[in-house]
């Protein structure tokens, strides 16, 4: 069983199928995913190793849990397809449940507060929070900055807007302003 639940995970999160799919700037992602998959495989594969890990659960010591994040990564993906084609309020649907899964992800709290901004109706004052968020998470995420900048600029705070498109803009000057 886990080594039929590891094949069918390979197939569906390795970086190649991923890419296979169009969503070429999610391999590094796929990657950091397929590789905690294959860590997981091996822990559960060997007897010793899987006891250890069974016990360092009962003391609560592991609080990583990789089918929390795959289930977070494969909702995420769904709503980049949504994104992509402009189906904001569709996105919303997967990216919620992604950001309770893994709050801690940047791109997933971006990418939610991003399609609450662009969906119709807009949600600006919803969306704010979120990729303050986001940015909290990771300050050097250019898309997020961008995302909160455009945010802040339709909420009205011009000069905080200017700050953080401009602030965008250094992190990586490919971003849209």
């Amino acid at each position: 069983a886990i080594r039929r639940a590891y094949v069918q995970a390979a197939k569906r999160f390795h970086p190649d199928a991923v890419v296979r799919l169009g969503l070429h700037d999610l391999r590094e992602r796929a990657q950091t995913v397929f590789g905690r998959i294959a860590e997981a495989n091996e822990v559960l594969s060997d007897a010793k190793r899987r006891n250890d890990y069974d016990r360092s659960l009962d003391a609560g010591g592991e609080d990583f849990d990789a089918a929390r994040v795959v289930q977070a990564e494969a909702l995420y993906r769904k709503a980049e397809i949504l994104l992509r084609a402009g189906n904001f309020a569709g996105a919303i649907e997967f990216l919620r449940p992604a950001v309770s899964l893994w709050p801690e992800e940047c791109a997933y709290q971006s990418a939610l507060g991003w399609a609450l901004y662009k969906k119709s109706p807009s949600e600006p004052k919803e969306a704010r929070p979120i990729l303050e968020r986001a940015v909290a998470l990771d300050d050097r995420d250019a898309v997020a900055v961008f995302r909160l900048g455009m945010v802040l600029r339709a909420l009205g705070e011009t000069e905080a807007a200017v700050l953080a498109l401009a602030r965008a803009k250094r992190l990586d000057p490919k971003v849209k302003s």
